[in-house]
């Protein structure tokens, strides 16, 4: 969390508990309609474009939580070269490659 006015409201509204869950805006990728329960269900299988993601009092959807955690203390920096092979290796994973 950035060290600035908001950043330091919400990592206290969130150890105090008054930020419980968390709500996210993306563009669908892949999904699929079906009837549940005589309700319209939409499934995402896959998302496009991750717009936001905020934590919140009062979620869209109840499964979700946030909390608070330490970055690790030692970080390793990558050069550009290799985050491109991992991120090709991680991608061609996902396609079952």
């Amino acid at each position: 969390m950035p060290d600035t006015g908001p950043g330091r409201d919400a990592r206290e509204l969130i150890a105090r508990g008054d930020l419980t869950g968390v709500s996210f805006a993306f563009q669908s990728g892949k999904d699929e309609w079906s009837v549940h329960e005589g309700r319209d269900l939409r499934t995402h299988h896959s998302v496009s474009r991750l717009i936001e993601i905020s934590p919140v009092s009062l979620p869209a959807y109840q499964g979700t939580s946030v909390s608070l955690r330490s970055k690790p203390s030692t970080t390793t920096l990558i050069d550009s070269r290799t985050q491109m092979i991992l991120a090709r290796a991680k991608a061609n994973l996902t396609k079952g490659n």
